[in-house]
């Protein structure tokens, strides 16, 4: 079952190289348990297993769900518009982590910079990159103020 979801996920995705993980599993785990509930009336503890993180799963959906929504068409268009817009710091701000997003690669850059230096600016490009291909692109911050500013945060 957890095969199936991750197969389903890959496709939604377009991401083949997408491995087995934490949420895969619980939602297995939730499919199991909507099961087991609809036969025997019984959660999962009930018969001596573990319980699916709803929580986890219900969060894990909206987010996809939204992610979902984009106008890719309309954010490409903006992308096209603003990349010509950066200086040359911010360009390479933005080329660095898209050639890791076009390679597939993977990996985890921090962004910090001075008051007024375009960040908020160019992680909204990063992400409407990403959003304009059909990818998910989830954006965190260190702050609660930092991460309103920024679509999706």
């Amino acid at each position: 079952m957890a095969e199936d979801i991750l197969h389903q996920m890959r496709l939604r995705t377009s991401n083949a190289d997408l491995q087995m993980n934490e949420e895969i599993h619980n939602e297995a785990f939730i499919l199991i348990e909507d099961m087991c509930l609809m036969l025997t009336n019984k959660v999962l503890t009930q018969i001596g297993m573990i319980a699916p993180n709803r929580p986890l799963h219900n969060s894990f959906d909206q987010e996809l769900r939204r992610e979902a929504q984009y106008d890719s068409k309309t954010l490409r268009e903006m992308v096209d518009r603003t990349v010509p817009l950066l200086n040359q710091q911010q360009k390479y701000a933005y080329d660095t982590p898209m050639k890791v997003v076009n390679d597939g690669t993977g990996r985890f850059y921090f962004l910090d910079a001075p008051c007024g230096t375009g960040k908020t600016f160019l992680l909204a490009l990063i992400l409407a990159t990403i959003r304009s291909q059909n990818g998910i692109a989830l954006a965190l911050a260190s702050s609660g103020i930092a991460a309103t500013l920024l679509e999706g945060g």
